[in-house]
């Protein structure tokens, strides 16, 4: 067993970007100020929403079919 599974075993589930870099938050974003806007700097962020979307927006028109059908 190497460190890194050594560390993971120990602890919470290691978050990584699409790339397989290790992230340093998945509960945090990068904003401009305590209450301000989340900044397009933080990479990771975007991908969490740019996945989020693209996966609701995959299966809306399957559910909207679907309950058109079963009227």
């Amino acid at each position: 067993m190497n460190d890194d599974e050594e560390r993971q075993a120990d602890g919470p589930p290691i978050t990584t970007t699409d790339a397989g870099i290790p992230a340093a938050s998945d509960e945090h974003s990068l904003t401009a100020g305590p209450d301000g806007p989340i900044l397009l700097q933080d990479h990771y962020v975007i991908q969490k929403m740019q996945a989020f979307n693209r996966e609701r927006a995959s299966s809306t028109p399957k559910e909207a079919a679907h309950s058109a059908t079963s009227r």
